[in-house]
């Protein structure tokens, strides 16, 4: 699976990635060469809200234990 995101002209595609990372929804244009490949980037779009939760659930552990 190629994971490089290029127009048909072979330029950088960095927008789209950038609003799937920040999960944001988006349809991909014809322009670009491998719109798949975009799909590898949305498992990175709630990173931010798992480590988020993680950081509460381990301050509430310790408040606990304390």
């Amino acid at each position: 699976m190629n994971f490089r995101q290029t127009t048909v002209n072979l330029k950088k595609v960095e927008l789209p990635v950038k609003q799937i990372v920040s999960g944001k929804k988006i349809t991909p244009s014809g322009t670009l060469a491998n719109p798949e490949s975009l799909k590898f980037y949305e498992q990175f779009a709630d990173v931010e809200g798992v480590i988020e939760r993680t950081t509460k659930e381990k301050r509430r552990w310790r408040r606990s234990t304390l």
